[in-house]
């Protein structure tokens, strides 16, 4: 049966009882009901209503009004069978004629589409899924090609004459990868598999030459190579009390500002100041099919639901999670929420209460009392009358029938937390945007851009609500997913507050409106400097005139200069003196800073790149130009930070292809090639205004412009361990040059250098054994011998006996430890079925499972000797289980552990008794 939700303000109320000239036509679903119940409420009903101080009486006023009204709403669960049938034949068609984009639309609404319900549903939909794999390895996406095969042997029924097309399919795409293994295994599959489809022998044959010549000729394309970041990710520590906050912001409170963040130390422009999960997050109506429903990350291989055609996920993991959690709830009223015009902040409020059990919030009862109370010292303004219904289905979140006759009081508590976080979320959520293409290039003061910042849901971030607003405010924020990281965009000195903007900024709205739109949204009359000292927007600033605030504390006068005027001006306020200087000489660093940037800006239009294969490598100094960030870089851990490499042609000394720094000095300027006669082989560069080092022979380094890695004129030219060879440093049999240094392969020990210890081995992580460095545990060298590399892996089955593929890293599976030899052996409690116990002692395999022999207790993988009496020897708490009030641990003065009394008891006569 339907709970019936009724949400409702007085003041509306009110108002509507008096004005009736509104469009109806305007209304949405939820609004023409809100009119029906408004229009069975008697004066008296309001009255009694404007006196209620609870969201319980507020509901229990209006539920018996409210359900009289009826809802007629058909559920569409937005699966058809003939659609995703048409999609498929629509899919095939665009994939015959090679135009994947459009194939990959058509299979993409055909898998959303698709019922799931029943045997030949499942099989179209594993089909579906199959096609969209194949348009996926026709484009060398062969990931995305693993993810359908993953997605499609967890939908099952895939038809089983048709499986060895995806062995196939998967020993191409490893064969691609390079991983010899993994596709010799897949080809096998394929060829097993042939025994199970409709061909007659002769095609059978035909398909098994087929294969056998892939198998000995591979001719997949090479995968595709991935973008390599430049900079390490940064790690935020958040601080104890507010773990999502900077150690160095503090959250105070006051009866003027409420709660409000404050720096207790000196914050630096650029830094991550919150780092926070969304407690809540919903994508709003138009990004449903286009966003993952759990984790908000935008989808263009989407996984369906299995039982609505209304939401779409990323991975099959974040569709499980949420069928656990919410979305077994809303899954059957998604659409008629949406279709009724409901709020985000409606789909923010029932999320809340559905992604927790019915439990959660009734163990809680109680302590919610409270919180359910009016506490606001100025009246809730609220805007509208919602009737939160669930047409029938939202009644399955209670764990006993419902009745639309009865509100229970387990209904009325739900109903009456819905109604507060309607009131709280309205001021508290923030929106969740990303950054998408743009339909046509977006020009903006003079700047094109074919991206734009795009809403795609909205979230509850805890510790980001208790910033406050400014219109000028000291923060950014933006999502990764539905988490938000909160920049600063400007240092903010200790004993600052930390402001964020609700969204009018002073450069781009004019007081007036901003004030309007804060005080109708947010309730609050904004007071910040821009607002009280009415800053101008930046259309209203005259770049001929400078404004500089009286220099005396507290003169609110400013003087707006002109470029005649005298650097000494008399305020007419306050008579007193303030100079020009100081502002000028800032003015001045400015104008460096906006020269360096537009430096950079010359440096990315010039080389921007998606892949490293559109950077080419740099000829001279010999090493690989890679695209990190947008930009090509040069592959070298020294000189990636250093460095951006440029082609730039000076016409005025007809000198081409200099290295600049990127960190230009003073020290570096110039106007011309003489005054760079101090840095030796270098020249000058007009466009850069600095000095920069010939790149056909030399680059830059330490300060200074030497020759390239591989150029020399003597021996002393080169490293240690290398000689001059045709004017090129080459390095010794057993050597590689890394940062102009030969360094030993792995394995290779070096004459010139003493390791110590693990630290000393230039290739990470090493091990130092016998004078030469290797690989530590679980890593392994390359094939050059010049790098150790992780175990990486895409999927379980691409990991060795008792391993999980978790995070691209084979990982021994739950309740297995990896012994001395790298192998993955059973913990106590895990399955011996296929690894034995016998690795750990007093140990067997006992109904499938290890355990530990009698009077021995298993901790991870050893079984220790369970104590006895008083005093007998221990390593683990767990073995002094059999003697009451007893620890592990060493008696007064002693050294070795035993089995002792817990403090507040004492020992007589090999028992434990407590203390008087």
């Amino acid at each position: 049966m339907q709970l019936a939700t009724i949400l409702v303000n007085e003041k509306y109320i009110i108002s509507k009882m008096n004005v009736s000239h509104m469009d109806k036509n305007d209304l949405s679903l939820f609004q023409k009901y809100c009119e029906k119940t408004i229009g069975k409420l008697t004066e008296d009903c309001i009255e009694k209503f404007r006196a209620t101080k609870d969201e319980e009486s507020r509901i229990k006023l209006l539920y018996d009004k409210a359900v009289l009204i009826p809802i007629n709403v058909m559920p569409n669960n937005g699966k058809n069978s003939e659609v995703a049938q048409q999609e498929k034949v629509k899919g095939n068609s665009y994939f015959a004629k090679k135009d994947y984009t459009n194939a990959l639309k058509a299979y993409n609404k055909g898998i959303i589409k698709c019922p799931q319900d029943t045997v030949p549903a499942r099989e179209l939909l594993s089909i579906l899924i199959s096609n969209r794999s194949a348009t996926y390895f026709e484009l060398k996406e062969y990931k995305r090609v693993f993810n359908d095969i993953d997605y499609l042997l967890e939908v099952g029924n895939y038809p089983s004459h048709l499986q060895y097309k995806i062995w196939l399919r998967k020993a191409k795409c490893y064969d691609a990868m390079q991983n010899e293994r993994l596709s010799s295994e897949a080809y096998n599959e394929a060829v097993n598999s042939l025994k199970h489809s409709k061909l007659d022998e002769k095609t059978i044959e035909s398909k098994l030459k087929e294969i056998e010549n892939a198998r000995m000729n591979t001719t997949a394309s090479p995968a595709k190579q991935e973008l390599i970041p430049v900079l390490n990710p940064e790690i935020f520590v958040g601080g104890k009390e507010y773990i999502a906050a900077h150690p160095k912001i503090i959250f105070e409170q006051d009866n003027y500002q409420g709660r409000f963040a404050t720096a207790v130390e000196d914050i630096e422009a650029g830094a991550i100041i919150v780092e926070e999960n969304a407690h809540c997050a919903v994508v709003d109506s138009t990004h449903i099919l286009s966003n993952c429903q759990f984790c908000s990350v935008s989808v263009d291989q989407p996984v369906a639901c299995s039982s609505c055609g209304n939401v779409v996920f990323c991975c099959t993991n974040c569709e499980r999670l949420a069928n656990k959690t919410f979305h077994k709830i809303e899954c059957s009223i998604q659409e008629s929420v949406f279709a009724s015009g409901a709020s985000i902040n409606c789909s923010l409020a029932l999320r809340i209460i559905s992604q927790r059990p019915f439990s959660y919030f009734i163990d809680k009862k109680n302590k919610f009392k409270d919180y359910l109370k009016d506490n606001c010292k100025k009246n809730t303004i609220k805007k509208k009358i919602y009737r939160f219904d669930d047409y029938d289905n939202l009644g399955k979140y209670f764990p006993f029938e419902t009745n639309d006759g009865i509100l229970t009081d387990d209904e009325l508590f739900i109903g009456s937390l819905i109604l507060r976080h309607l009131q709280l979320l309205q001021f508290n959520a923030h929106e969740i945007s990303e950054l998408k293409n743009s339909p046509k290039p977006i020009v903006h003061r003079g700047f094109q851009t074919n991206y734009e910042n795009t809403m795609i849901g909205a979230a509850l971030y805890p510790t980001l609500a208790l910033f406050n607003h400014s219109c000028d405010p000291s923060i950014v924020r933006y999502n990764i997913k539905n988490k938000i990281v909160v920049r600063t965009i400007k240092p903010v000195k200790a004993g600052d507050t930390i402001y964020e903007n609700y969204g009018p900024l002073y450069m781009a709205m004019s007081a007036e409106k901003r004030k309007e739109i804060l005080k109708t949204n947010y309730w609050f009359e904004c007071l910040c400097i821009p607002c009280v000292e009415l800053w101008p927007m930046f259309d209203e600033m005259n770049e001929y005139e400078l404004r500089i605030p009286c220099q005396k504390d507290r003169c609110p006068y400013v003087f707006v200069v002109r470029a005649d005027d005298e650097p000494f001006m008399t305020c007419e306020y306050c008579h007193s003196v303030t100079t020009m200087f100081p502002h000028l000489k800032g003015l001045m660093c400015l104008e460096v800073v906006d020269c360096f940037l537009k430096r950079l800006k010359y440096v990315a239009d010039v080389l921007d790149c998606a892949l490293n294969s559109d950077c080419k490598p740099v000829p001279i100094v010999n090493i690989k130009s890679v695209c990190g960030l947008g930009k090509c870089v040069l592959n070298n851990t020294n000189l990636n930070s250093e460095f951006y490499i440029e082609k730039l042609h000076n016409e005025e000394t007809n000198k081409s292809k200099l290295i600049i720094p990127i960190d230009v000095h003073e020290d570096l300027s110039c106007e011309k090639d003489d005054d760079c006669k101090d840095m030796a082989n270098s020249l000058c560069d007009i466009t850069k205004g600095a000095c920069g080092c010939i790149e056909e022979t030399h680059y830059f380094y330490n300060g200074n412009c030497v020759p390239g890695l591989n150029r020399c004129d003597i021996a002393e030219d080169c490293p240690t361990n290398a000689m001059c060879f045709k004017n090129t440093c080459v390095c010794q049999k057993g050597f590689f040059m890394r940062e102009r240094n030969c360094i030993a392969e792995l394995g290779m020990q070096d004459p010139n250098v003493e390791y110590k210890n693990d630290n000393d081995c230039p290739i990470k992580p090493g091990k130092l054994s016998n004078s030469s460095c290797y690989c530590k545990n679980y890593w392994f060298n390359d094939d050059a011998n010049r790098n150790c590399i992780k175990n990486i892996c895409l999927r379980d089955n691409e990991c060795n006996i008792n391993e999980r593929c978790l995070n691209e890293k084979c990982e021994c599976a739950e309740n297995f430890s990896r012994n001395e030899d790298n192998i993955c052996l059973p913990n106590i409690g895990a399955s011996c079925g296929i690894a034995s116990c016998a690795h750990i002692g007093n140990s067997s395999c006992v109904t499938g499972t290890c355990n530990c022999d009698k009077n021995y207790v298993g901790k991870y993988n050893r079984c220790l000797k369970i104590a006895d009496h008083l005093h007998d020897s221990c390593e683990e708490e767990v073995q002094c289980q059999r003697i009451e009030h007893t620890a592990c641990g060493t008696t007064d003065g002693g050294e070795s552990l035993a089995c002792i009394c817990v403090e507040g008891y004492m020992a007589i006569n090999n028992t434990c008794y407590q203390s008087k």
